[in-house]
């Protein structure tokens, strides 16, 4: 019998940490050489290693670090992937759900920043005035 996904992957997108507030369960996807960070409805950034967040990085090599087994690519599901169980002290970190699927926490700002909107950004400002002195 083949397992069916519940949802279709593409769709996959940031949940609210059940415990942290202000934090996300972000789904994220390596496939060599780029990492898949699904950041919205539809909508996801994709990274290589030289060019994601180190925060992100960083949460993704104490996943990979873990000792926890992991599931294979085609049993993940929308259920397994934000509530497999993982080692209990990774619950506010990172996670590994299988091969090439993991979860990674990151607060209000860091997912932000994923989408270029940061709460200090001053660069739209500061280039309308660059364009003001220049009249």
């Amino acid at each position: 019998m083949k397992l069916i996904n519940v949802f279709e992957l593409d769709k996959l997108e940031p949940l609210p940490h059940e415990k942290l507030k202000n934090h996300h369960r972000v789904p994220v996807r390596y496939v060599e050489p780029n990492y898949i960070i699904f950041v919205g409805y539809k909508y996801t950034r994709t990274f290589t290693e030289n060019t994601i967040p180190s925060c992100i990085l960083s949460k993704l090599t104490i996943a990979r670090a873990s000792g926890k087994k992991y599931i294979s690519d085609n049993m993940v599901n929308q259920l397994n992937i934000f509530y497999y169980q993982h080692d209990d002290g990774m619950d506010n970190i990172a996670w590994r759900v299988s091969n090439t699927y993991y979860v990674v926490v990151l607060d209000e700002c860091e997912l932000r920043s994923l989408f270029g909107k940061e709460e200090n950004d001053t660069r739209s400002e500061s280039k309308s005035k660059s364009k003001e002195n220049l009249r």
